[in-house]
């Protein structure tokens, strides 16, 4: 996920196990901030 709002550095990091999702790692570049999250595979 790439985003560019400063509040998703708090908040996706929390939200993302909570539906299911692991966040992999997490990168900033200036502004712009770089999520990897590994979607489970559908049963």
């Amino acid at each position: 996920m790439i985003t560019d709002c400063p509040q998703s550095v708090n908040s996706i990091p929390l939200e993302a196990p909570r539906h299911g999702y692991e966040l992999l790692a997490q990168r900033q570049e200036g502004p712009t901030l770089r999520f990897y999250i590994r979607v489970p595979e559908s049963e």
